[in-house]
């Protein structure tokens, strides 16, 4: 049995983990802001996989997080893509 100071570190880490995680998500490939991001995103899975197996939602979903932040990302990429491409038919038609 675990003891329960070190439940409370793992728990305690864990959150620190995804607080950061959530910090440098936009990091750029090739620098030690993405390094980290590899690093700290394989310790937060492995957690995940031992305390919240499949089945059940992650602490990430459950409580919003990154799933939350990575949805609002690909939404908003979504919205300046379609907005591109109305630019340029808008300046295609013009012409």
């Amino acid at each position: 049995m675990i003891p329960k100071a070190a439940q409370v570190a793992a728990v305690l880490a864990y959150e620190a983990a995804l607080s950061r995680t959530e910090a440098i998500m936009d990091a750029e490939p090739g620098t030690p802001e993405m390094d980290e991001l590899e690093a700290l995103t394989l310790m937060v899975e492995a957690y995940e996989d031992e305390h919240y197996p499949m089945g059940h939602a992650s602490a990430a979903i459950r409580g919003g997080g990154i799933m939350r932040r990575l949805e609002h990302a690909l939404i908003w990429a979504m919205v300046f893509l379609w907005l591109t491409v109305m630019c340029w038919l808008f300046a295609v038609a013009a012409s």
